[in-house]
């Protein structure tokens, strides 16, 4: 067997075992039409909703409506840390949204500069993952090796999106979803020392 074919054969494997382990008891989501805002693509077989597989509108989260809330919530940092170019998009606590994600992801497809992507610390939910997820699956951003995502408003949904889903498109990719033990520790240190410096109270 050609090198290609086994290789086509394995992926295709491996999607299906996802899919059988992501989506038990729910074949053909049970015979329930999928409301209007379910894609093809994702979730691919409502994998995402199991078990049971009813699906239900994802989480998500946005400015309001409001270009001048949005505007003012990036500043000048978002346009600085997506700059062409860059190996790196670091925009954590920038207060992102999933309507921001949109964005984000414009900036991915085709970027074949950026490494690292820190989204941390921001207000991305289940439909952001789900939109960060499939440009990703699909190719944008293909020599990205980080990914950071933790301590957002992301549910059990997002999370197997990104543990369950993406490391099956791309396996040399790193998903932070996670907030590292060491982050922990410097908050509780900055909070004591907080604490400390603290003038008594009369």
């Amino acid at each position: 067997m050609a090198p290609e074919t086994h290789k086509a054969h394995t992926e295709h494997k491996l999607n299906e075992n996802m899919q059988e382990e992501m989506n038990r008891g729910a074949k053909d989501n049970n015979g329930i039409e999928a409301p209007e805002w379910y894609t093809k693509e994702w979730p691919k077989g409502c994998q995402y909703n199991s078990p049971g597989c009813t699906l239900y509108p994802m989480e998500t989260s946005n400015h309001g409506g409001s270009e001048l809330k949005k505007t003012m919530m990036r500043g000048t940092r978002f346009e600085e840390n997506t700059a062409a170019g860059s190996k790196a998009f670091r925009l954590s606590f920038m207060s992102l949204t999933d309507e921001d994600v949109d964005d984000v992801v414009k900036l991915l497809k085709g970027n074949a500069d950026i490494e690292e992507l820190d989204l941390s610390h921001n207000n991305i939910k289940d439909v952001g993952v789900q939109t960060i997820v499939g440009a990703l699956a699909n190719g944008a951003a293909p020599n990205l090796t980080e990914l950071r995502l933790y301590n957002n408003e992301f549910g059990n949904l997002g999370e197997t999106m990104l543990t369950k889903g993406l490391p099956v498109f791309r396996k040399k990719l790193t998903v932070h979803w996670k907030e590292p033990a060491w982050a922990h520790i410097g908050r509780a240190v900055a909070a004591e020392q907080a604490a400390v410096a603290a003038p008594v109270a009369a």
